[in-house]
């Protein structure tokens, strides 16, 4: 997985999210994706996840 697949994936997270309506708050929500799916990630991978799952929870709605 390049750094865009992982910039996708997260904004995938956050649109889905959106579309569900998803009453917890973002960053629990990307925290329960990672229980299910961080295992297949490397270190620098998921700190990229966070990161832009960081940058959406300060510049987006929540």
């Amino acid at each position: 997985m390049t750094f865009l697949d992982v910039i996708e994936m997260v904004c995938d997270w956050w649109a889905a999210r959106k579309g569900y309506d998803d009453p917890r708050p973002w960053l629990e929500s990307v925290e329960l994706n990672f229980k299910a799916k961080g295992k297949y990630l490397s270190e620098e991978q998921l700190w990229l996840a966070r990161s832009v799952a960081a940058f959406l929870a300060e510049r987006g709605d929540q």
